[in-house]
């Protein structure tokens, strides 16, 4: 019998590892009740088209059809993703090749972006921002990265990558072999190579050149990255094989913890963990992943949703085990989270950081996509 294990796959210098993985579901409590003030946009599937829907935690209440409300006609077309910037929404809509720019505060559309790819080959599936003024798309199948005009509401160019993308991420690291405050502004993109095998790739957005520059390898294409506070540590997902292999005692569905140091551009850490091996997320918007400013990553699996702890490195917990998610978003700075079971598309559980269950919120639709926003920039 296959036996999983726990231990370090790469690991440079001393550090504590350990795993564990929760049986038991959150009590239903709800100790800081008074101090929630989170507010959440989320995408909605309405028939095919698109809406979003509102629920503010100080009241308690959800509204249902802030685009319609905001702008006086039906979205016609589906949401597949929420991003923000500027106070700003991007809305991506995959089969339209389109993205739809909102105020946050009233939700009224400011700009639609299109020329986007759409359709079999290939369909938008991440956006980043490296400033106020550069917005950075990817779609899997493309083998680009389309740079948008973040002010003007424009798509401006693109840029070939040696792969196929599958995530992206900004980070304006602090160089610190400089001697003055030298902003990096660095993009990051991983990407699917053609034997199957991934990399994560690089390039300076305010570089005129955006020379493209090709920093580690992986065994698999990353379906995420994430870059922690202090701006040095990426965190990468990396999945598992589709089958275990009989001839070994190794474990290689599970997927796979990488941690990248964007200081030296080199991976100091890789951690197998517990899980479905995640395939299905490969080249899709992250509505399936979400992180925190206490570095958290929380996953939604076939088996749970999974909380990795990004900053100690090799803790895992599943903190809603026993069933199938498919959407989670939490909150940048409290960690309250949302996730959407696969049994129940229109119901969000809401789980705060101390792991109290509280009441879940039903919807009219089912839920694509999950942003949580400041409570301060938006009329409610």
């Amino acid at each position: 019998m296959i036996m999983r294990q726990s231990i370090p796959l790469v690991m440079l210098g001393v550090i504590t590892v350990s795993f564990s993985c929760t049986t038991k579901g959150p009590d239903v409590i709800d100790p800081e009740a008074d101090k929630r003030t989170e507010t959440a946009i989320i995408a909605l599937n309405k028939s095919g088209a698109g809406e979003l829907a509102r629920y503010y935690e100080v009241t308690g209440t959800v509204t249902q059809s802030e685009y319609e409300t905001a702008n006086g006609q039906a979205l016609s077309v589906p949401i597949n993703a929420i991003y923000e910037e500027d106070e700003q929404l991007w809305l991506h809509s995959n089969p339209t090749g389109k993205i739809i720019v909102l105020d946050l505060s009233t939700r009224r559309q400011l700009a639609e972006i299109d020329g986007f790819p759409a359709g079999d080959t290939a369909s938008l599936c991440g956006m980043a921002f490296s400033n106020v003024s550069q917005g950075w798309a990817i779609a899997y199948g493309a083998r680009s990265i389309f740079h948008v005009d973040a002010r003007n509401h424009v798509m401006v160019g693109s840029i070939p990558l040696p792969g196929n993308p599958t995530s992206v991420a900004t980070n304006d690291l602090l160089n610190r072999s400089q001697e003055d405050d030298f902003r990096d502004n660095r993009v990051y993109v991983s990407l699917e190579k053609d034997n199957g095998t991934g990399s994560l790739a690089t390039f300076h957005s305010n570089d005129p050149d955006r020379v493209i520059r090709e920093l580690v390898t992986f065994p698999r294409p990353p379906i995420f990255i994430g870059i922690n506070p202090d701006n040095q540590f990426m965190a990468v997902i990396v999945p598992g094989q589709p089958e275990d292999d009989p001839g070994t005692f190794e474990i290689e569905t599970d997927p796979t913890l990488f941690v990248v140091d964007l200081l030296i551009d080199q991976i100091i850490f890789g951690q197998p963990f517990i899980s479905p091996p995640l395939l299905e997320h490969l080249g899709v918007h992250p509505n399936f992943a979400s992180m925190t400013r206490d570095s958290f990553l929380y996953l939604a699996t076939r088996e749970g949703v999974i909380r990795v702890d990004t900053k100690a490195w090799g803790e895992f917990n599943n903190i809603l085990p026993g069933k199938a998610y498919n959407v989670v978003g939490a909150d940048e700075w409290t960690d309250l989270l949302y996730a959407v079971a696969s049994d129940a598309p229109n119901t969000i559980e809401r789980v705060p950081r101390r792991g109290s269950l509280l009441s879940s919120v039903t919807l009219d639709h089912p839920v694509e996509y999950i942003r949580f926003v400041s409570s301060n920039e938006i009329a409610q």
